[in-house]
């Protein structure tokens, strides 16, 4: 904080030092004395980075809740649930993969969540046919039968025909 306050100095004095000819000069001898400073004003920019990203994505749940909350898709949990967590998923993706035995976890460890799954076979013409046969499954046969056929798919690594 120190450092970005001798900046804001400097940048005050900057219409003073500009007159005396030798303004960079001494913009880069404070910089190369005190190079810590690049990383707080990087840090800086990182948080307010991050920020506008969180709110973005907050904006895009806001304007896509209908789609992500009150669907007529495949889901696990309690249907009137008060916590909803939306997981894309597709069956050929190695972090998919990862991640669904947590998610199993977070299912048994607390019953008031609901997840709900959302397909989103982004990795070519198996992922697709995957998520048709998931879907199918779920419509045809209930969630259940969709929930035993998830950990099929995610165990599955050969070719889908």
């Amino acid at each position: 904080m120190k450092s970005i306050i001798k900046i804001l100095l400097i940048t005050v004095a900057m219409p003073v030092a500009a007159e005396d000819g030798n303004f960079g000069e001494r913009v880069r001898f404070y910089l190369l004395s005190n190079p810590e400073v690049i990383l707080e004003v990087f840090a800086v920019l990182e948080a307010q980075e991050a920020e506008m990203e969180t709110a973005s994505n907050a904006a895009l749940v806001s304007d896509n809740q209908a789609a992500l909350f009150q669907s007529d898709a495949p889901f696990a949990g309690k249907a009137e649930a008060s916590r909803v967590l939306v997981k894309f998923v597709d069956y050929r993706c190695g972090y998919c993969r990862l991640v669904h035995s947590t998610v199993e976890e977070a299912k048994a460890a607390d019953p008031g969540l609901k997840f709900i799954y959302k397909m989103f076979p982004i990795l070519g013409p198996d992922s697709t046919l995957m998520a048709q046969m998931a879907l199918a499954i779920y419509h045809e046969l209930g969630q259940g039968a969709f929930l035993k056929a998830q950990d099929v798919f995610f165990a599955y690594q050969g070719p889908v025909s």
